[in-house]
């Protein structure tokens, strides 16, 4: 959940510095255009990925030097 809130504030704060505006909303909703929504759901989906990615092998290399095992599959 913690990383999920540094990604979600670090991409908020990074298109804004890219793009000087705040990011877009759903077309749907009145928004920006489809375009700009796809670039930021494609964005977004890439942060996630890698913040997961992170924590999960960080969660790992961590528990294996507490306990010294390795960590059991499908973990």
């Amino acid at each position: 959940m913690v990383a999920g809130s540094l990604v979600e504030h670090g991409m908020d704060k990074g298109w804004r510095a890219w793009k000087h505006e705040d990011p877009p909303e759903p077309p749907w909703r009145g928004g920006e255009s489809w375009p700009q929504a796809l670039a930021w759901t494609a964005l977004s989906a890439a942060a996630v990925a890698t913040a997961e990615l992170v924590a999960r092998r960080s969660t790992h290399l961590g528990l294996r030097q507490l306990t010294g095992k390795r960590i059991p599959a499908g973990v």
